[in-house]
């Protein structure tokens, strides 16, 4: 009888200890990507540009990503920053946004990129960020972006003006998290 009183006690014990989170385990942190604006220098002159922009709420945590020089087909700078955030967000919400990575659109030659749920999956309609003049121009953006976080150069966009890599982003948002980069 005493054996299974201290069974017991100790079943309850252990089943009442508090659970704590693993490394492994992925942070589900509340980030925001907006359109913002940032202040470059330009041929010579200081100017304020559209920037797509993501933050990590509750941390000063905050990064320029793409700043729209130049606008596409009819839209302005301004405008398709605009949308861009709104998709980069909308990708986020939906959960699908592990990866930022370029394509290729067969149908019109233009580059595209993606928020991909997993590296090599097909690019759909809704996974589309946006678009640029060719995969070449795709593949340099992620590039860059991927070369500014290994120079750990965090802060520097990439500047949207005119190898397949791919950005974990789950990365990016933590990187951004434990930073105090405004």
């Amino acid at each position: 009888m005493k054996i299974l009183c201290y069974q017991i006690a100790l079943s309850f014990t252990i089943a009442s200890l508090p659970l704590q989170p693993t490394l492994a385990q992925p942070q589900h942190l509340d980030v925001a990507f907006y359109c913002g604006r940032v202040q470059i220098q330009d041929s010579g002159e200081r100017k304020m540009m559209p920037a797509t922009v993501v933050q990590v709420k509750g941390t000063e945590g905050e990064r320029t990503l793409v700043v729209w020089k130049n606008g596409f087909k009819n839209m302005s700078p301004l405008e398709r920053c605009e949308t861009v955030s709104k998709r980069f967000q909308a990708a986020w919400q939906r959960g699908d946004f592990k990866k930022f990575a370029p394509q290729s659109n067969n149908k019109n030659g233009l580059g595209i990129l993606c928020a991909l749920s997993f590296q090599g999956k097909a690019c759909t309609e809704k996974d589309i960020l946006f678009t640029v003049k060719n995969a070449n121009e795709a593949n340099k953006i992620v590039a860059d972006l991927y070369q500014s976080l290994q120079n750990a150069t965090v802060g520097r966009p990439i500047y949207q003006s005119s190898s397949s890599q791919s950005i974990d982003m789950q990365e990016l948002i933590n990187g951004i998290s434990n930073s105090t980069d405004k």
